[in-house]
């Protein structure tokens, strides 16, 4: 059957002594406890999934992760779960995917929160990482927002980075669901700091300039209709040179 092979697959990986396996579904999970107690293959190996305890710790994905990475030991994803990459960075490792824990936080002098109207809902932008600062027309961009949970987000919302020229008008912009299927929003922990990466593609065509990213949160109950956490967040510039400026600075 495919759980047999993938199972097999699996335990044919060059996994390390006491590695921990990672599923959000008890059933995937399940087939390595008959290879291992049956078949004497990897008794070593550690399988977690959610409510695998009553301990509340363990009733969700994002807290066996947590669980995992405290203890010391491999950890590993059976399947991609792209969206846990706002807890641990996921690095594909043979048909597995490898979990470790995120890097402090960048420090951000002027933290920025987004709340609700009725203030009921919150959450702080603490820092974001930016590269390249300096980038050329049709360049990309990778940042990193660092977000910290302040109250409970009863919504599963948008995160978006916007570049805006200096008449406010938008250049470029990535928006997505962070956490996607796996961790939305409405099953993030009050108190952790999750790590939101956004790519942004500048355009071809672009002046040579210094443009501001705008970064917040929206939730889209239908189309055109838009529900803001507060209003958005301006975190910082980048600046966009051309061939000539970069020739420039080279003399």
């Amino acid at each position: 059957t495919q759980v047999r092979d993938r199972w097999l697959e699996i335990l044919a990986e060059p996994l390390p002594e006491r590695a921990v396996l990672l599923s959000n579904d008890r059933n995937e999970i399940m087939p390595m406890w008959y290879y291992q107690y049956v078949e004497n293959r990897r008794p070593d190996l550690l399988g977690l999934f959610p409510l695998i305890t009553p301990d509340p710790a363990y009733a969700h994905i994002s807290g066996v992760l947590d669980q995992a990475l405290l203890s010391g030991r491999p950890v590993y994803f059976i399947k991609p779960m792209a969206g846990l990459s706002l807890k641990a960075n996921l690095v594909p490792e043979g048909t597995l995917y490898r979990a470790t824990s995120l890097p402090a936080a960048p420090t951000y002098e002027h933290r920025q929160q987004l709340s609700s109207q009725s203030d009921s809902e919150a959450i702080t932008l603490l820092g974001y990482d930016l590269s390249p600062d300096t980038a050329q027309p049709g360049e990309q961009i990778e940042i990193s927002l660092y977000w910290q949970v302040d109250q409970h987000l009863a919504i599963d919302y948008t995160s978006y980075v916007h570049l805006i020229n200096p008449d406010g008008t938008g250049l470029t912009q990535s928006d997505h669901q962070p956490g996607g299927d796996f961790y939305p929003s409405s099953a993030w922990v009050v108190g952790e700091t999750l790590r939101d990466s956004h790519q942004l593609s500048l355009p071809p065509n672009i002046p040579a300039g210094e443009y501001v990213l705008r970064v917040g949160m929206y939730y889209q109950p239908e189309p055109g209709v838009i529900q803001a956490l507060g209003d958005g967040l301006e975190m910082g510039t980048v600046v966009v040179t051309t061939a000539v400026d970069q020739e420039g600075l080279l003399q």
